[in-house]
């Protein structure tokens, strides 16, 4: 279900599955859009990474968070329960063949179990460079 705020500022997609639903919604996304998107989820629970010719996904290990005070804190995915992802769209990163896009996903998406999902993606530059800086390192395919 596709959405956009007044003033087309805003635009975004929400992707659901039904519980015993083993599809991946980011891996659907990623072929729907034909990109590359880098998912940053728990690592007990993630599948391989995914590289076709035309979109693929590729997995997040650590993220940082930086404060104005020069602190940075690790962050890795062995105990961190938060998942989201961000369309690969700079110039040294890999892309699928779809146009340039500034897509961030977040949502329940839990790879363990079939419990079914949600998850909202938004096409905004500001919010994509946030989360996208994120990134301690470029995942490989």
């Amino acid at each position: 279900m596709g959405f956009e705020t007044r003033y087309k500022t805003l635009q975004g997609v929400i992707l659901a599955k039904s519980p015993g639903d083993a599809s991946d919604l980011y891996k659907i996304f990623a072929r729907l859009q034909k990109m590359v998107v880098d998912v940053y989820t728990n690592a007990r629970s993630k599948p391989r990474p995914f590289c076709h010719e035309t979109y693929g996904m590729r997995y997040i290990d650590s993220i940082s968070l930086k404060f104005p005070e020069q602190k940075v804190y690790y962050i890795d995915n062995v105990t961190d329960m938060t998942t989201f992802g961000v369309s690969t769209a700079a110039v040294w990163q890999r892309r699928g063949t779809g146009t340039t896009q500034y897509w961030t996903c977040f949502g329940n998406v839990d790879y363990r179990d079939n419990k079914g999902g949600l998850m909202a993606c938004v096409k905004h530059y500001n919010i994509w460079i946030t989360f996208g800086n994120l990134k301690v390192k470029e995942p490989l395919c």
